[in-house]
Protein backbone atom coordinates (compact mmCIF):
# COMPACT_ATOMS: atom_id res chain seq x y z
CA UNK A 1 0.00 0.00 0.00
CA UNK A 2 2.83 2.41 0.88
CA UNK A 3 4.52 1.59 -2.45
CA UNK A 4 1.33 2.49 -4.37
CA UNK A 5 1.01 5.84 -2.55
CA UNK A 6 4.63 6.63 -3.30
CA UNK A 7 4.03 5.90 -7.02
CA UNK A 8 1.08 8.33 -7.07
CA UNK A 9 3.17 11.06 -5.48
CA UNK A 10 6.06 10.64 -7.95
CA UNK A 11 3.66 10.66 -10.93
CA UNK A 12 1.95 13.84 -9.69
CA UNK A 13 5.28 15.66 -9.29
CA UNK A 14 6.40 14.70 -12.79
CA UNK A 15 3.08 15.85 -14.28
CA UNK A 16 3.30 19.23 -12.51
CA UNK A 17 6.87 19.80 -13.82
CA UNK A 18 5.78 18.95 -17.35
CA UNK A 19 2.88 21.40 -17.24
CA UNK A 20 5.11 24.14 -15.79
CA UNK A 21 7.66 23.69 -18.58
CA UNK A 22 5.02 23.98 -21.33
CA UNK A 23 3.60 27.14 -19.82
CA UNK A 24 7.06 28.74 -19.51
CA UNK A 25 7.94 28.04 -23.19
CA UNK A 26 4.65 29.41 -24.40
CA UNK A 27 5.12 32.65 -22.45
CA UNK A 28 8.64 33.14 -23.84
CA UNK A 29 7.44 32.62 -27.42
CA UNK A 30 4.72 35.24 -26.94
CA UNK A 31 7.09 37.86 -25.53
CA UNK A 32 9.84 37.48 -28.14
CA UNK A 33 9.89 40.36 -30.72
CA UNK A 34 9.86 39.71 -34.44
CA UNK A 35 12.86 40.35 -36.66
CA UNK A 36 11.98 44.05 -36.98
CA UNK A 37 10.80 44.68 -33.44
CA UNK A 38 7.37 45.71 -34.78
CA UNK A 39 4.08 44.01 -35.46
CA UNK A 40 4.29 44.68 -39.20
CA UNK A 41 6.27 42.78 -41.82
CA UNK A 42 9.95 43.49 -42.18
CA UNK A 43 10.88 45.70 -45.11
CA UNK A 44 12.52 43.95 -48.01
CA UNK A 45 16.28 44.25 -48.34
CA UNK A 46 17.39 44.09 -51.97
CA UNK A 47 21.03 44.20 -52.95
CA UNK A 48 21.41 44.99 -56.64
CA UNK A 49 24.76 44.33 -58.26
CA UNK A 50 24.02 44.50 -61.98
CA UNK A 51 22.15 47.68 -63.04
CA UNK A 52 22.31 46.68 -66.73
CA UNK A 53 20.17 43.60 -66.24
CA UNK A 54 16.51 43.91 -67.16
CA UNK A 55 14.48 43.94 -63.92
CA UNK A 56 12.27 40.89 -63.60
CA UNK A 57 9.80 39.76 -61.00
CA UNK A 58 11.37 36.85 -59.14
CA UNK A 59 9.50 34.09 -57.34
CA UNK A 60 12.58 33.21 -55.32
CA UNK A 61 12.83 34.51 -51.74
CA UNK A 62 15.09 37.50 -51.31
CA UNK A 63 18.17 37.66 -49.14
CA UNK A 64 17.73 37.31 -45.39
CA UNK A 65 16.97 40.55 -43.62
CA UNK A 66 19.58 41.62 -41.11
CA UNK A 67 18.65 42.00 -37.45
CA UNK A 68 18.83 45.79 -37.93
CA UNK A 69 17.00 46.56 -41.20
CA UNK A 70 17.62 50.31 -40.85
CA UNK A 71 20.61 50.81 -43.15
CA UNK A 72 20.56 54.61 -42.86
CA UNK A 73 23.95 55.98 -41.91
CA UNK A 74 24.42 59.77 -42.08
CA UNK A 75 28.20 59.36 -42.09
CA UNK A 76 28.18 57.03 -45.12
CA UNK A 77 30.08 58.15 -48.25
CA UNK A 78 31.01 56.68 -51.61
CA UNK A 79 33.91 54.25 -51.74
CA UNK A 80 35.58 56.42 -54.40
CA UNK A 81 36.84 59.96 -54.60
CA UNK A 82 33.85 62.03 -55.70
CA UNK A 83 33.75 65.51 -57.19
CA UNK A 84 30.22 66.84 -57.91
CA UNK A 85 29.52 67.53 -61.56
CA UNK A 86 28.86 71.11 -62.61
CA UNK A 87 25.68 71.23 -64.65
CA UNK A 88 24.80 67.91 -66.24
CA UNK A 89 27.09 64.90 -65.87
CA UNK A 90 27.42 64.56 -69.66
CA UNK A 91 26.95 67.25 -72.32
CA UNK A 92 23.72 67.39 -74.30
CA UNK A 93 25.62 66.85 -77.53
CA UNK A 94 24.80 63.33 -78.68
CA UNK A 95 21.84 62.91 -76.31
CA UNK A 96 18.33 62.06 -77.49
CA UNK A 97 15.65 64.73 -77.29
CA UNK A 98 11.92 64.66 -78.00
CA UNK A 99 9.40 67.27 -79.11
CA UNK A 100 6.73 67.70 -76.44
CA UNK A 101 4.35 69.67 -78.70
CA UNK A 102 4.07 70.41 -82.43
CA UNK A 103 7.42 72.03 -82.94
CA UNK A 104 8.72 73.92 -85.99
CA UNK A 105 12.16 72.93 -87.24
CA UNK A 106 14.03 76.00 -88.53
CA UNK A 107 16.74 75.84 -91.15
CA UNK A 108 18.73 78.71 -89.66
CA UNK A 109 19.38 79.67 -86.05
CA UNK A 110 16.82 82.39 -85.21
CA UNK A 111 19.33 84.91 -83.88
CA UNK A 112 17.98 87.09 -81.08
CA UNK A 113 14.55 85.44 -81.17
CA UNK A 114 14.53 83.65 -77.84
CA UNK A 115 11.00 82.75 -76.89
CA UNK A 116 9.94 82.94 -80.54
CA UNK A 117 7.61 79.97 -80.33
CA UNK A 118 5.74 81.42 -77.36
CA UNK A 119 5.38 84.68 -79.25
CA UNK A 120 4.21 83.34 -82.57
CA UNK A 121 1.85 80.87 -80.96
CA UNK A 122 0.07 83.67 -79.10
CA UNK A 123 -3.21 84.77 -80.72
CA UNK A 124 -3.07 88.18 -82.41
CA UNK A 125 -4.47 91.19 -80.63
CA UNK A 126 -8.08 91.89 -81.71
CA UNK A 127 -8.41 94.79 -84.15
CA UNK A 128 -10.77 97.42 -82.75
CA UNK A 129 -13.32 98.59 -85.33
CA UNK A 130 -14.45 102.19 -84.68
CA UNK A 131 -18.18 102.60 -85.45
CA UNK A 132 -19.30 105.74 -87.36
CA UNK A 133 -20.32 108.58 -85.03
CA UNK A 134 -24.05 108.89 -84.40
CA UNK A 135 -25.69 112.29 -85.10
CA UNK A 136 -26.07 114.20 -81.87
CA UNK A 137 -29.40 116.08 -81.39
CA UNK A 138 -29.31 119.86 -81.12
CA UNK A 139 -29.33 121.03 -77.56
CA UNK A 140 -32.65 122.31 -76.23
CA UNK A 141 -33.17 125.36 -74.05
CA UNK A 142 -31.13 125.23 -70.87
CA UNK A 143 -33.13 125.11 -67.65
CA UNK A 144 -32.98 128.25 -65.49
CA UNK A 145 -30.06 128.26 -63.15
CA UNK A 146 -30.95 127.69 -59.54
CA UNK A 147 -29.96 130.34 -57.06
CA UNK A 148 -29.00 127.71 -54.49
CA UNK A 149 -26.34 125.19 -55.24
CA UNK A 150 -27.59 121.63 -55.20
CA UNK A 151 -25.86 118.73 -53.46
CA UNK A 152 -22.77 117.34 -55.05
CA UNK A 153 -23.54 114.32 -57.17
CA UNK A 154 -22.76 111.04 -55.39
CA UNK A 155 -19.81 109.39 -57.03
CA UNK A 156 -20.60 105.99 -58.42
CA UNK A 157 -19.04 103.14 -56.50
CA UNK A 158 -16.29 101.57 -58.52
CA UNK A 159 -16.14 97.77 -58.33
CA UNK A 160 -12.65 96.50 -57.70
CA UNK A 161 -11.02 94.90 -60.70
CA UNK A 162 -10.75 91.13 -60.40
CA UNK A 163 -7.30 89.93 -59.46
CA UNK A 164 -5.34 88.32 -62.22
CA UNK A 165 -4.85 84.62 -61.72
CA UNK A 166 -1.47 83.26 -62.63
CA UNK A 167 -1.24 79.49 -63.12
CA UNK A 168 2.07 79.60 -61.35
CA UNK A 169 0.95 81.82 -58.49
CA UNK A 170 -0.17 80.90 -54.99
CA UNK A 171 -3.59 82.39 -55.78
CA UNK A 172 -4.39 79.76 -58.34
CA UNK A 173 -2.59 77.07 -56.45
CA UNK A 174 -4.71 77.64 -53.36
CA UNK A 175 -7.76 76.82 -55.43
CA UNK A 176 -6.62 73.21 -55.48
CA UNK A 177 -7.11 72.88 -51.75
CA UNK A 178 -9.99 75.22 -51.00
CA UNK A 179 -13.20 73.30 -50.30
CA UNK A 180 -15.98 74.15 -52.68
CA UNK A 181 -19.66 74.19 -51.86
CA UNK A 182 -19.77 70.46 -52.20
CA UNK A 183 -16.80 70.04 -49.87
CA UNK A 184 -14.31 68.76 -52.45
CA UNK A 185 -11.15 70.68 -53.29
CA UNK A 186 -11.86 72.79 -56.33
CA UNK A 187 -8.89 71.24 -58.07
CA UNK A 188 -10.06 67.70 -57.42
CA UNK A 189 -12.37 65.31 -59.16
CA UNK A 190 -15.35 67.00 -60.79
CA UNK A 191 -18.74 66.32 -59.29
CA UNK A 192 -20.82 63.65 -61.00
CA UNK A 193 -24.05 65.62 -60.51
CA UNK A 194 -23.28 69.23 -61.19
CA UNK A 195 -26.05 71.70 -60.41
CA UNK A 196 -27.80 72.96 -63.54
CA UNK A 197 -26.85 76.36 -64.81
CA UNK A 198 -29.33 79.03 -63.76
CA UNK A 199 -31.90 79.81 -66.41
CA UNK A 200 -31.91 83.15 -68.05
CA UNK A 201 -33.75 85.70 -65.89
CA UNK A 202 -37.16 86.96 -66.99
CA UNK A 203 -37.20 90.62 -68.00
CA UNK A 204 -38.29 92.97 -65.23
CA UNK A 205 -41.57 94.61 -66.22
CA UNK A 206 -40.76 97.61 -64.05
CA UNK A 207 -37.55 98.12 -65.93
CA UNK A 208 -39.34 98.23 -69.32
CA UNK A 209 -39.90 101.84 -70.39
CA UNK A 210 -43.59 102.69 -70.77
CA UNK A 211 -44.99 103.88 -74.06
CA UNK A 212 -45.21 107.66 -74.39
CA UNK A 213 -48.81 109.02 -74.12
CA UNK A 214 -50.60 110.02 -77.28
CA UNK A 215 -50.01 113.64 -78.28
CA UNK A 216 -52.92 116.01 -77.42
CA UNK A 217 -53.91 119.38 -78.78
CA UNK A 218 -52.86 122.26 -76.49
CA UNK A 219 -55.78 123.77 -74.56
CA UNK A 220 -56.43 127.52 -74.91
CA UNK A 221 -55.06 129.74 -72.19
CA UNK A 222 -57.97 131.62 -70.53
CA UNK A 223 -55.69 134.56 -69.74
CA UNK A 224 -54.92 135.07 -73.40
CA UNK A 225 -56.50 138.07 -75.13
CA UNK A 226 -58.77 137.91 -78.22
CA UNK A 227 -57.25 137.42 -81.55
CA UNK A 228 -57.69 140.07 -84.28
CA UNK A 229 -60.53 138.02 -85.65
CA UNK A 230 -62.34 138.14 -82.34
CA UNK A 231 -61.72 134.50 -81.56
CA UNK A 232 -59.47 133.44 -78.73
CA UNK A 233 -55.97 132.62 -79.78
CA UNK A 234 -55.11 128.92 -79.91
CA UNK A 235 -51.55 129.60 -78.72
CA UNK A 236 -50.68 130.94 -75.32
CA UNK A 237 -48.91 134.25 -74.88
CA UNK A 238 -45.97 134.38 -74.75
CA UNK A 239 -45.48 131.28 -76.80
CA UNK A 240 -42.51 129.11 -75.88
CA UNK A 241 -40.17 128.16 -78.57
CA UNK A 242 -41.27 124.81 -79.96
CA UNK A 243 -38.92 121.82 -79.61
CA UNK A 244 -36.86 121.63 -82.74
CA UNK A 245 -37.94 118.71 -84.83
CA UNK A 246 -34.97 116.74 -85.94
CA UNK A 247 -35.13 116.47 -89.63
CA UNK A 248 -34.65 112.87 -90.70
CA UNK A 249 -31.17 112.38 -91.92
CA UNK A 250 -30.32 109.76 -94.44
CA UNK A 251 -29.00 106.50 -93.02
CA UNK A 252 -25.22 106.66 -92.97
CA UNK A 253 -23.67 104.44 -95.51
CA UNK A 254 -21.85 101.71 -93.60
CA UNK A 255 -18.21 101.89 -94.42
CA UNK A 256 -16.77 98.51 -95.29
CA UNK A 257 -15.23 96.91 -92.21
CA UNK A 258 -11.56 96.17 -92.56
CA UNK A 259 -10.85 92.52 -93.06
CA UNK A 260 -9.46 90.90 -89.92
CA UNK A 261 -5.73 90.53 -89.83
CA UNK A 262 -4.99 86.90 -90.62
CA UNK A 263 -3.42 84.92 -87.81
CA UNK A 264 0.23 84.41 -88.64
CA UNK A 265 1.15 80.83 -89.33
CA UNK A 266 3.63 79.93 -86.57
CA UNK A 267 5.18 77.35 -88.84
CA UNK A 268 5.66 79.65 -91.84
CA UNK A 269 9.20 79.41 -93.08
CA UNK A 270 9.97 76.28 -91.08
CA UNK A 271 11.62 73.35 -92.78
CA UNK A 272 9.01 71.03 -91.30
CA UNK A 273 6.82 70.51 -88.24
CA UNK A 274 7.78 67.89 -85.69
CA UNK A 275 4.87 66.04 -84.14
CA UNK A 276 4.84 65.45 -80.36
CA UNK A 277 7.08 62.56 -79.40
CA UNK A 278 9.37 62.93 -82.43
CA UNK A 279 12.89 61.81 -81.47
CA UNK A 280 16.06 63.58 -82.58
CA UNK A 281 19.76 63.56 -81.77
CA UNK A 282 21.07 66.81 -80.28
CA UNK A 283 24.03 68.12 -82.28
CA UNK A 284 24.68 71.47 -80.65
CA UNK A 285 23.24 74.07 -78.28
CA UNK A 286 23.12 77.85 -78.73
CA UNK A 287 21.17 79.95 -76.24
CA UNK A 288 17.56 78.81 -76.20
CA UNK A 289 18.03 76.59 -79.24
CA UNK A 290 19.21 73.09 -80.09
CA UNK A 291 20.56 72.05 -83.44
CA UNK A 292 19.11 68.57 -83.98
CA UNK A 293 19.12 65.75 -86.49
CA UNK A 294 16.12 63.57 -87.24
CA UNK A 295 16.10 59.86 -88.04
CA UNK A 296 15.53 60.79 -91.68
CA UNK A 297 18.70 62.90 -91.69
CA UNK A 298 17.23 66.43 -91.75
CA UNK A 299 18.92 68.93 -89.47
CA UNK A 300 17.62 72.19 -88.07
CA UNK A 301 16.98 74.23 -84.94
CA UNK A 302 14.29 73.79 -82.27
CA UNK A 303 13.49 75.83 -79.18
CA UNK A 304 14.52 73.53 -76.34
CA UNK A 305 12.14 74.88 -73.69
CA UNK A 306 9.48 72.72 -75.37
CA UNK A 307 11.72 69.65 -75.58
CA UNK A 308 12.24 66.62 -73.39
CA UNK A 309 15.69 65.11 -72.92
CA UNK A 310 16.51 61.49 -72.11
CA UNK A 311 17.83 61.55 -68.53
CA UNK A 312 20.13 58.49 -68.75
CA UNK A 313 22.03 60.29 -71.53
CA UNK A 314 22.97 63.24 -69.33
CA UNK A 315 22.79 61.81 -65.75
CA UNK A 316 24.02 58.20 -66.11
CA UNK A 317 24.80 57.81 -62.38
CA UNK A 318 21.10 57.58 -61.46
CA UNK A 319 19.51 54.13 -61.12
CA UNK A 320 16.64 53.89 -63.64
CA UNK A 321 13.82 51.45 -62.94
CA UNK A 322 10.62 52.28 -64.84
CA UNK A 323 8.43 49.54 -63.36
CA UNK A 324 5.42 50.75 -65.34
CA UNK A 325 7.26 49.70 -68.50
CA UNK A 326 7.53 46.03 -67.50
CA UNK A 327 5.59 45.25 -64.28
CA UNK A 328 3.69 48.09 -62.63
CA UNK A 329 3.80 48.28 -58.83
CA UNK A 330 0.76 50.54 -58.57
CA UNK A 331 -1.46 49.39 -55.68
CA UNK A 332 -4.05 51.10 -53.50
CA UNK A 333 -4.33 50.45 -49.76
CA UNK A 334 -2.02 47.51 -50.35
CA UNK A 335 -4.38 45.89 -52.85
CA UNK A 336 -3.63 45.09 -56.47
CA UNK A 337 -5.38 47.21 -59.08
CA UNK A 338 -6.87 44.90 -61.74
CA UNK A 339 -5.33 45.30 -65.21
CA UNK A 340 -2.60 47.54 -63.73
CA UNK A 341 -0.57 45.85 -60.99
CA UNK A 342 2.07 43.59 -62.50
CA UNK A 343 1.30 44.73 -66.05
CA UNK A 344 3.46 46.56 -68.59
CA UNK A 345 1.58 49.83 -69.19
CA UNK A 346 3.87 50.89 -72.07
CA UNK A 347 7.28 50.11 -73.55
CA UNK A 348 10.28 52.43 -73.18
CA UNK A 349 13.50 50.41 -73.19
CA UNK A 350 16.05 50.23 -75.98
CA UNK A 351 19.71 49.82 -76.75
CA UNK A 352 21.60 52.99 -75.78
CA UNK A 353 24.83 53.25 -77.78
CA UNK A 354 25.96 56.24 -75.73
CA UNK A 355 25.97 54.15 -72.53
CA UNK A 356 26.84 50.84 -74.18
CA UNK A 357 23.88 49.00 -72.67
CA UNK A 358 20.12 48.54 -72.88
CA UNK A 359 18.45 51.23 -70.78
CA UNK A 360 15.08 52.82 -70.14
CA UNK A 361 14.18 55.98 -72.05
CA UNK A 362 13.07 58.32 -69.26
CA UNK A 363 12.73 61.92 -70.45
CA UNK A 364 11.72 65.13 -68.68
CA UNK A 365 11.81 68.76 -69.80
CA UNK A 366 15.35 69.96 -70.46
CA UNK A 367 15.05 72.68 -67.79
CA UNK A 368 14.05 70.08 -65.20
CA UNK A 369 16.94 67.75 -66.11
CA UNK A 370 19.41 70.29 -64.76
CA UNK A 371 17.69 70.37 -61.35
CA UNK A 372 17.43 66.58 -61.22
CA UNK A 373 21.20 66.46 -61.73
CA UNK A 374 21.73 68.86 -58.82
CA UNK A 375 19.67 66.58 -56.57
CA UNK A 376 21.68 63.52 -57.67
CA UNK A 377 25.02 65.22 -57.02
CA UNK A 378 23.93 66.03 -53.46
CA UNK A 379 22.79 62.43 -52.93
CA UNK A 380 26.08 61.03 -54.24
CA UNK A 381 28.04 63.33 -51.93
CA UNK A 382 26.37 61.54 -49.00
CA UNK A 383 26.87 58.03 -50.38
CA UNK A 384 23.35 57.69 -51.82
CA UNK A 385 21.74 57.69 -55.24
CA UNK A 386 18.37 58.57 -56.71
CA UNK A 387 16.33 55.65 -58.05
CA UNK A 388 14.08 57.04 -60.77
CA UNK A 389 10.83 55.14 -61.29
CA UNK A 390 9.14 57.45 -63.78
CA UNK A 391 9.45 60.76 -65.56
CA UNK A 392 7.27 61.13 -68.65
CA UNK A 393 4.17 58.93 -68.53
CA UNK A 394 1.96 58.52 -71.61
CA UNK A 395 -1.61 59.82 -71.30
CA UNK A 396 -3.03 56.44 -72.24
CA UNK A 397 -1.26 54.80 -69.29
CA UNK A 398 -2.42 57.60 -66.99
CA UNK A 399 -6.08 57.09 -67.87
CA UNK A 400 -5.81 53.32 -67.62
CA UNK A 401 -4.75 53.69 -63.99
CA UNK A 402 -7.55 56.20 -63.35
CA UNK A 403 -10.26 53.99 -64.81
CA UNK A 404 -9.17 50.77 -63.11
CA UNK A 405 -8.55 52.41 -59.73
CA UNK A 406 -11.96 54.09 -59.90
CA UNK A 407 -13.62 50.76 -60.69
CA UNK A 408 -11.82 49.06 -57.79
CA UNK A 409 -12.80 51.82 -55.35
CA UNK A 410 -16.47 51.36 -56.22
CA UNK A 411 -16.24 47.67 -55.23
CA UNK A 412 -13.86 47.89 -52.28
CA UNK A 413 -14.72 50.15 -49.31
CA UNK A 414 -11.14 50.04 -47.95
CA UNK A 415 -9.71 51.26 -51.26
CA UNK A 416 -12.42 53.90 -51.53
CA UNK A 417 -11.65 55.19 -48.03
CA UNK A 418 -7.94 55.34 -48.83
CA UNK A 419 -8.40 57.76 -51.72
CA UNK A 420 -11.52 59.72 -50.75
CA UNK A 421 -11.31 60.33 -46.99
CA UNK A 422 -11.28 64.09 -46.48
CA UNK A 423 -9.30 66.17 -47.10
CA UNK A 424 -8.09 63.88 -49.92
CA UNK A 425 -9.68 62.73 -53.16
CA UNK A 426 -8.60 60.48 -56.02
CA UNK A 427 -7.02 63.28 -58.06
CA UNK A 428 -4.34 63.71 -55.40
CA UNK A 429 -3.09 60.17 -56.08
CA UNK A 430 -3.65 59.88 -59.83
CA UNK A 431 -4.63 62.90 -61.93
CA UNK A 432 -7.93 62.29 -63.66
CA UNK A 433 -6.77 64.09 -66.82
CA UNK A 434 -3.48 65.13 -68.37
CA UNK A 435 -1.00 65.43 -65.52
CA UNK A 436 2.38 66.99 -64.89
CA UNK A 437 3.94 63.66 -65.89
CA UNK A 438 2.54 64.17 -69.40
CA UNK A 439 3.71 67.79 -69.40
CA UNK A 440 7.24 66.72 -68.54
CA UNK A 441 7.94 68.50 -65.24
CA UNK A 442 7.38 65.66 -62.72
CA UNK A 443 9.27 62.61 -61.52
CA UNK A 444 8.62 59.65 -59.20
CA UNK A 445 11.83 58.86 -57.35
CA UNK A 446 13.17 56.88 -54.40
CA UNK A 447 16.57 56.64 -52.67
CA UNK A 448 19.21 53.93 -52.29
CA UNK A 449 22.43 53.45 -50.36
CA UNK A 450 25.48 52.97 -52.58
CA UNK A 451 27.78 50.14 -51.52
CA UNK A 452 30.09 49.96 -54.52
CA UNK A 453 30.78 52.48 -57.27
CA UNK A 454 33.50 53.41 -59.73
CA UNK A 455 34.50 56.11 -62.17
CA UNK A 456 33.98 55.37 -65.86
CA UNK A 457 34.69 57.44 -68.96
CA UNK A 458 32.09 58.21 -71.63
CA UNK A 459 33.34 60.23 -74.57
CA UNK A 460 36.21 61.64 -72.56
CA UNK A 461 33.97 62.61 -69.61
CA UNK A 462 34.35 60.93 -66.21
CA UNK A 463 31.11 59.93 -64.49
CA UNK A 464 30.10 57.81 -61.51
CA UNK A 465 28.67 54.37 -62.17
CA UNK A 466 26.84 52.69 -59.28
CA UNK A 467 27.49 48.93 -59.29
CA UNK A 468 25.95 47.88 -55.98
CA UNK A 469 23.17 49.54 -54.02
CA UNK A 470 20.23 48.89 -51.72
CA UNK A 471 16.99 50.87 -51.63
CA UNK A 472 15.94 52.32 -48.32
CA UNK A 473 12.65 51.37 -46.66
CA UNK A 474 10.35 54.33 -47.19
CA UNK A 475 7.03 55.31 -45.51
CA UNK A 476 5.24 53.02 -48.00
CA UNK A 477 6.24 51.11 -51.11
CA UNK A 478 6.46 53.45 -54.08
CA UNK A 479 3.23 53.93 -56.08
CA UNK A 480 0.98 53.13 -53.11
CA UNK A 481 -2.02 55.18 -54.21
CA UNK A 482 -3.64 56.08 -50.91
CA UNK A 483 -3.33 58.60 -48.11
CA UNK A 484 -0.92 56.22 -46.34
CA UNK A 485 1.75 57.58 -48.72
CA UNK A 486 1.01 61.25 -47.99
CA UNK A 487 3.93 63.56 -47.33
CA UNK A 488 1.81 65.96 -45.29
CA UNK A 489 -1.31 65.61 -43.17
CA UNK A 490 -3.42 67.64 -45.59
CA UNK A 491 -3.23 69.00 -49.15
CA UNK A 492 -0.74 71.74 -49.99
CA UNK A 493 -1.03 74.23 -52.86
CA UNK A 494 0.66 72.39 -55.72
CA UNK A 495 1.71 75.49 -57.68
CA UNK A 496 3.32 77.16 -54.68
CA UNK A 497 7.09 76.87 -54.31
CA UNK A 498 6.95 77.62 -50.58
CA UNK A 499 3.63 76.40 -49.09
CA UNK A 500 5.10 72.97 -48.31
CA UNK A 501 7.64 74.54 -45.94
CA UNK A 502 4.98 75.31 -43.31
CA UNK A 503 2.84 72.19 -43.86
CA UNK A 504 2.56 69.57 -41.13
CA UNK A 505 4.53 66.47 -42.07
CA UNK A 506 2.72 63.12 -41.89
CA UNK A 507 3.93 60.99 -38.94
CA UNK A 508 5.28 58.17 -41.14
CA UNK A 509 7.20 60.70 -43.23
CA UNK A 510 8.57 62.56 -40.21
CA UNK A 511 9.88 59.31 -38.71
CA UNK A 512 11.65 58.16 -41.90
CA UNK A 513 15.17 59.55 -42.27
CA UNK A 514 15.78 58.37 -45.87
CA UNK A 515 12.49 59.91 -47.04
CA UNK A 516 13.39 63.20 -45.42
CA UNK A 517 16.86 63.05 -46.98
CA UNK A 518 15.29 62.46 -50.40
CA UNK A 519 13.11 65.51 -49.89
CA UNK A 520 16.15 67.52 -48.80
CA UNK A 521 18.08 66.56 -51.93
CA UNK A 522 15.19 67.47 -54.25
CA UNK A 523 13.96 70.65 -52.60
CA UNK A 524 17.57 71.84 -52.39
CA UNK A 525 17.55 71.59 -56.20
CA UNK A 526 14.36 73.72 -56.52
CA UNK A 527 12.05 70.73 -56.97
CA UNK A 528 8.72 70.95 -55.12
CA UNK A 529 7.25 67.99 -53.18
CA UNK A 530 3.70 66.77 -53.70
CA UNK A 531 1.60 66.62 -50.53
CA UNK A 532 0.02 63.24 -51.28
CA UNK A 533 3.02 61.18 -52.48
CA UNK A 534 6.40 61.08 -50.74
CA UNK A 535 8.08 60.06 -54.04
CA UNK A 536 6.69 62.79 -56.35
CA UNK A 537 8.49 66.07 -57.11
CA UNK A 538 7.61 68.85 -59.59
CA UNK A 539 9.77 71.47 -61.29
CA UNK A 540 7.56 74.55 -61.22
CA UNK A 541 10.20 76.73 -62.88
CA UNK A 542 10.25 74.39 -65.88
CA UNK A 543 6.44 74.45 -65.92
CA UNK A 544 6.38 78.24 -66.00
CA UNK A 545 8.29 78.17 -69.30
CA UNK A 546 5.78 75.91 -71.08
CA UNK A 547 2.47 76.63 -69.34
CA UNK A 548 1.04 78.41 -72.39
CA UNK A 549 1.76 75.37 -74.58
CA UNK A 550 2.00 72.26 -72.38
CA UNK A 551 2.21 68.75 -73.76
CA UNK A 552 -0.89 66.56 -73.56
CA UNK A 553 1.20 63.38 -73.44
CA UNK A 554 -0.74 61.62 -76.20
CA UNK A 555 2.31 59.94 -77.67
CA UNK A 556 4.85 57.24 -76.84
CA UNK A 557 8.59 57.51 -76.41
CA UNK A 558 9.87 54.79 -78.72
CA UNK A 559 13.30 55.72 -80.12
CA UNK A 560 16.77 56.18 -78.66
CA UNK A 561 19.22 57.93 -81.02
CA UNK A 562 21.93 58.61 -78.46
CA UNK A 563 25.59 58.66 -79.46
CA UNK A 564 28.85 59.18 -77.59
CA UNK A 565 29.37 62.93 -76.95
Amino acid sequence: MKLRKLSYIVASVLLLQLLAGCFRGRAEATAAPGPTGTDGPAPSSILVTDPTKTPETSQEPGPEVSEDPDIWDPSHTLDIAFTPAEGLELPVRGATGYASIRLPLWGELPEGEEGKLATIYAPPEPVAVTPPPEPSPEPGPEPPASSEPGPDPTPAETAPAPAETDPGSDVLASAFVTPSAGGEPSGGEPSEDPSPAPSQAEPDPEATPSQPPESAQPEPDPSAGPSPSGEPSQEPEPSPEPEPTASPEPEPTASPEPEPTPTPDPMEGALMVLEPGTAFAILNESGDWWMVQLVSGETGWVEHRYCLINLPDVIPSIIYNDTNAYSSVFVSSGKDIPNITGQALYQCKARNERLGRTEFMMPVLYAMAKNVCRAQQKALSEGNTLVLYEGFRPYEAQMSVVNNLSALSRRDPAVRAGITTRPWNISWFIATGASNHQEGYAMDVSLAKVYRSRIITIGGHEVVQVDEYEEYAMPTPIHELSMAAATYTSPVAIFSKTAWRTAEMAPAMAANQPARALQRYCTGADLTPLASEWWHFNDLAAYSQIRNHPSNGRYLISQCLSTVP
